[in-house]
């Protein structure tokens, strides 16, 4: 069926995520390792929207033994993004032809960094967001909730991630889905000219 619209992740897809980065700025600040399982389950009760940014970022400091402070830790999750400068290109063909949407596992302080800084998020006309629908992918009711909301039919709906288990998610919501391999960019552009979508040759 022909395609009228698209979905996109946003980690991974839209922008690669660069961990060292943090790690960095901690080890600069002599934090000691975190205590882990507490920094798993603490980011996934923030990615749902269990905890405000406050709340977050005081138990992130006491999973680094309270020795770095707030505007650190701040940095430290924030920056931690890179342009998918292949992705972009698609997205700036994709954006004068298609509405555009975004369907993402995120954060209140990522979501306000990378709207804040990318300007590729301008080209998006609406997002689903974890943290605000207590929702998170592959559970069904994040997918209907993004279709609802931006008013698409599934299966005329691209929708794009890099997780195997979200894409089927997603399939079960009966949108079309591709899994995105950023060491297989020209593979995805290939597969969307084989779905009728119009990509120039590079």
């Amino acid at each position: 069926m022909k395609i009228r619209a698209f979905i996109f992740d946003i980690g991974n897809v839209l922008l690669r995520l660069d961990y060292t980065r943090a790690q960095r700025l901690l080890r600069e600040a002599k934090a000691p390792p975190p205590k882990q399982p507490d920094l798993a389950q603490l980011a996934q009760d923030y990615e749902r929207g269990l905890v405000e940014s406050d709340e977050f970022l005081s138990a992130l400091s006491g999973v680094y033994g309270h020795v770095v402070d707030r505007e650190t830790l701040c940095m430290a999750w924030q920056d931690m993004f890179e342009p998918n400068a292949p992705m972009w290109e698609v997205v700036s063909v994709l954006h004068s032809h298609f509405p555009l949407y975004l369907l993402s596992n995120t954060n209140a302080l990522h979501h306000d960094f990378i709207v804040r800084n990318y300007e590729i998020f301008q080209k998006f006309s609406d997002g689903v967001y974890s943290y605000r629908v207590h929702l998170m992918k592959p559970e069904p009711e994040i997918y209907h909730r993004a279709i609802q909301q931006f008013g698409v039919r599934a299966e005329e709906t691209c929708y794009i991630d890099d997780l195997e288990a979200n894409v089927e998610g997603a399939r079960a919501a009966r949108l079309q889905s591709l899994h995105y391999m950023d060491e297989a960019h020209g593979d995805f552009v290939e597969t969307l000219r084989e779905l009728g979508v119009a990509m120039p040759l590079t």
